[in-house]
C-alpha cells in the first residue's frame, strides 16, 4: 500500500498515549496507523449497525437538533445526544414536526453505548457537512 510521510504535531498526553498503547507495532508510526485503522474500523461498523435502531424520522429529528453543533470530546457523547434530542423537543417541538414518539425514542437512545452515540453524533455531523 502506498505511504504518504507528513509531519503532525501531538501534544504530550498524545504522545503518551501512543507509546504506551500496546501493540505488536514498535515505532510511532506503526502505532498510530494501528490506532486509526481501529478506530475508523470500529466507526464504520457502529454506524451501520445505528442506522438501524433508528426510523428515518428520528434521524431527520436528529439532524434538525445537530445543526450547528460542534462535537468536542471533553463532553460525553450520549449525554450530548440525549440532552439535545430532549432539548429539542421541549423547545422546537421537534417530536411533533418529525412525527416521533419520544418515550420509544429516548428508550432507544438511552439504551446505546457511549460509543453508539458518538456514531450517532458522527452520522449528524456528517450529514451536516454535506448540506
Amino acid at each position: 500500500m502506498p505511504r504518504e510521510k507528513f509531519s503532525i504535531t501531538l501534544d504530550d498526553v498524545m504522545i503518551e498515549r501512543i507509546n504506551n498503547f500496546v501493540s505488536r507495532e514498535k515505532s510511532m508510526s506503526g502505532k498510530f496507523n494501528e490506532i486509526l485503522r481501529a478506530y475508523f474500523a470500529m466507526l464504520d461498523r457502529v454506524k451501520k449497525e445505528v442506522l438501524h435502531v433508528f426510523t428515518e424520522n428520528e434521524f431527520n429529528y436528529i439532524y434538525d437538533a445537530f445543526n450547528g453543533t460542534i462535537l468536542l470530546p471533553e463532553l460525553s457523547f450520549k449525554t450530548l445526544l440525549i440532552a439535545k434530542v430532549e432539548d429539542a423537543d421541549r423547545f422546537d417541538r421537534l417530536s411533533e414536526k418529525w412525527n416521533v414518539d419520544m418515550d420509544a425514542f429516548l428508550s432507544k437512545l438511552n439504551a446505546l453505548s457511549e460509543f453508539e452515540c458518538y456514531a450517532v453524533c458522527k452520522i449528524a455531523e456528517e450529514f451536516w457537512s454535506k448540506n
